[in-house]
Formats: C-alpha cells, structure tokens, sequence
C-alpha cells in the first residue's frame, strides 16, 4: 500500500493496488479488507505535523500483530555527526531513540529494534515494532537529549565552519563538487564567507548550465575542468552523501585541493 498523493491514474495490476492520499485518510480511502499485515514507511513521517497522531491512524486500520518498519532522519545522527545542514523547510519531524521509544509506548505497541542505515544521509535510523500490547520490556532507554549535547554539537559545527573557510581562502578559484539538492543548504551556511564560488561540477549532463533554487552558481561538467588548474583550484564537497564516490574521481582527475565540511564522510 502507498499512503501518499498520487496525482495522475494510479497504473493497474492484478497483483497489486495503489491507492491515493495521506495516512489520516487511510480508513476511508482503503476498503478494509485491504488492512495490512506489514507496514514499511521511508521518508515520509518527517513531513507531517503531528508524527503520533499520523501512525495512529495506520496502526488502528492494521491487523493485529501487525509489523512496522518506518525509516525518518534521526535527531541523534544529526547531533553525533554535526550535520546541521539536514535541517531545512521540509521536515517538522526529526526523530530521536528516547522519542521513539515513547512513541510506540504511546501507540500501545511493542518496540522491537532500532536500526540504522548509515548510507543514507549518514545515518537514518529505522524502528521496527509491532501491534499488540508489549509483553516484554522496551530495549531502548529512554534518556532524553540534553540542551547542553545540543548546544555542543552546534558549536562545533560553527568550528568546522570557521575551520574550513579559513583553509578555502587560500584559493582564488573555488568550485562546489556535485550539485546536490541540498547544496543550497550548506551554502546558506558557508556561502556567504566564501564569496569567489565559481561554479557546480556535476557529471548529469542535464543539469549542465542550470542552477539550483537560491544559489547563482552555475553548475558546469566535469569536461569542463580542463580549463581550470586543477592544481591551484580548491574544491568543496557540495553533495557531502556522495563523498566518497566524488572524492575516488578526484583523485582519477588529479585535483590536488579537494575540502570536506565533515571530515568523517571522507
């Protein structure tokens, strides 16, 4: 099942069905003899208003003895890695162990485990829990996150800020690496101190020339870095979950300068 907008025809098959809308919807846009047994959300919880009240509704349509698996980016990977350029517009929810803890206390269910996808984003965490009243008692402890472990990951992310604004400008020619859709976050954060960014090199082509929203950097090809010194240039990681991908191809290319927000993606 998809709980999400879907605007055009929904493509039909006999061994599937797709139906249209949100999670507060599901029990009058599915029949009910379409409850389900299995429930795998990724990336879509972080977008809603309220995250318990949203599960709720698809918990209550489910089976009983239903699983969960739900995947949102988690508050804790944001505080340990310091990346604070995740934080943007389009999500109200950022998810901690203690929260989803409480959160399925709170739905009357069984918390099973927490897991972590650390490919994605540097590590999106996935709970997994069950429909039924729990029967043993919740793995995860339920400690809160400080304000003094947030304030400590926030200082240091102006450190690694200062720390690479002042090794960048060492250069006089400066280009971002892959235009990320999230660049223009980091460079909300970094831009403004670095003021001679020359441009995005990316390798989709259909990208070439264009721009990302709020950023005037021009984003050009690879190709074109023949015209550029690559040995006096410096270069910034601008799709920092590509890094090492990004970093493999420097090194084919020979660029000598190559600069990284966060040192542990390298």
């Amino acid at each position: 099942m998809l709980f999400r907008s879907i605007k055009n025809t929904p493509p039909q098959s006999d061994s599937y069905k797709i139906f249209g809308g949100y999670a507060n919807e599901v029990q009058n846009k599915i029949p009910q003899k379409y409850s389900p047994t299995l429930v795998v959300s990724a990336h879509t919880f972080e977008h809603t208003v309220s995250l318990f009240d949203e599960l709720k509704f698809v918990v209550d349509f489910a089976e009983e003895d239903s699983d969960f698996v739900i995947e949102m980016p988690s508050f804790d990977t944001l505080l340990r890695l310091r990346r604070f350029d995740q934080v943007f517009h389009q999500h109200i929810q950022y998810i901690s162990e203690a929260s989803i803890s409480r959160l399925v206390e709170r739905l009357n269910c069984e918390l099973i485990d927490i897991h972590y996808n650390f490919n994605y984003w540097g590590g999106t965490v996935i709970y997994a829990f069950k429909k039924n009243s729990p029967k043993i008692f919740q793995k995860i402890p339920k400690e809160t996150i400080s304000k003094e472990l947030v304030k400590d990951s926030l200082e240091d992310f102006y450190k690694f800020k200062s720390s690479l604004e002042k090794q960048i400008a060492f250069h006089k020619q400066i280009y971002y690496l892959g235009a990320a859709q999230m660049l223009p976050i980091l460079n909300y954060h970094i831009g403004s101190n670095i003021p001679n960014i020359l441009g995005i090199v990316d390798d989709n082509e259909s990208r070439i020339g264009k721009f990302l929203p709020s950023l005037d950097i021009e984003i050009i090809s690879f190709k074109d870095l023949k015209k550029i010194d690559l040995y006096s240039a410096g270069f910034i990681i601008g799709a920092i979950d590509s890094s090492r991908a990004l970093i493999q191809r420097t090194k084919e290319l020979g660029m000598a300068n190559i600069y990284s927000f966060y040192q542990n993606i390298i």
